[in-house]
């Protein structure tokens, strides 16, 4: 279902619900033609628990899909932020380690930063991934790894790092992950037969106002298709124009361009030369 994603989302939303709505209405006018109304009318005792089970098969079954999509694109957006926010501690604890080691370890960090904004984020739109980004997130473990700590401290440091660095490595793969997969096509094509179904058993179960009647099935058909949009649209959080957005990233690079240029030197005033007590 990733070609939704090809099109503005009002378009999409709005084009399913007018295409559901318009064959519904040709099929209940299709079906009032070809039965007779004295005929339908006598089998609504029968239809009507039917269509009740039915229908809330379909609505338990749309839910639950609509709940769990929604919480995986949550956890999605926790997930940047637990990327961003392990990559800050990085560019901070790099503070620690002497030079060279320190400036290098820093100017990695905010290539890499850029690179998931201008680079990663734009292509995850369509789908793909940054391979700069990859080989940046490999420059910089491999940075911290080829340190060679000469005390305890500077190994605990060390460590902390790499923890830092395999915080961020595994969210960012937690990312990749949510953006490839979605929900199965067998269970689209269940769904959709399902929605066919209750569709379908709304021209059995009808009223002796048409007029009525039709706005009660295309109302149903319209409401399916707006649940439809819905799941797909979220369906994958990295992708449309309902993507999550980089503000955990943004607000990080701001803090490190804020950040980049050196600390000014504040001056130290000279001490006062001890003054002898005076004699009494």
């Amino acid at each position: 279902m990733t070609w939704v994603y090809r099109f503005p989302e009002w378009l999409f939303v709005g084009a399913l619900v007018v295409a559901m709505s318009a064959l519904t209405a040709a099929g209940l006018a299709l079906y009032r033609r070809i039965v007779p109304q004295s005929e339908d009318v006598a089998h609504n005792d029968v239809a009507g628990p039917i269509i009740s089970t039915v229908g809330t098969l379909l609505a338990v079954i749309l839910s639950f899909v609509l709940v769990s999509v929604w919480q995986e694109y949550d956890q999605a957006a926790a997930t940047v932020v637990q990327e961003s926010s392990a990559m800050a501690n990085l560019y901070h604890a790099a503070l620690s380690f002497p030079e060279p080691t320190r400036s290098q370890l820093r100017s990695e960090v905010r290539s890499y930063v850029n690179t998931i904004i201008d680079s990663e984020w734009p292509a995850m739109r369509s789908g793909y991934v940054s391979a700069a980004a990859t080989n940046q997130s490999l420059h910089i473990l491999g940075t911290v790894t080829r340190y060679q700590p000469r005390t305890a401290a500077q190994e605990a440091m060390q460590q902390n790092a790499v923890g830092f660095i395999d915080t961020a490595l595994d969210a960012r793969r937690d990312r990749i992950f949510d953006n490839a997969e979605g929900i199965p096509l067998i269970f689209w094509f269940g769904i959709l037969m399902l929605s066919l179904v209750t569709i379908g058993c709304s021209f059995i179960f009808r009223i002796r106002n048409q007029a009525m009647h039709a706005f009660m099935s295309v109302a149903l058909a319209a409401v399916i298709a707006v649940t439809w949009a819905l799941i797909a649209i979220f369906d994958y959080p990295f992708r449309g124009a309902e993507q999550i957005a980089p503000t955990p990233w943004l607000a990080l690079q701001s803090a490190i361009q804020g950040t980049a240029s050196p600390m000014p030197t504040v001056p130290v005033a000279p001490s006062a030369p001890p003054q002898r007590p005076k004699s009494n």
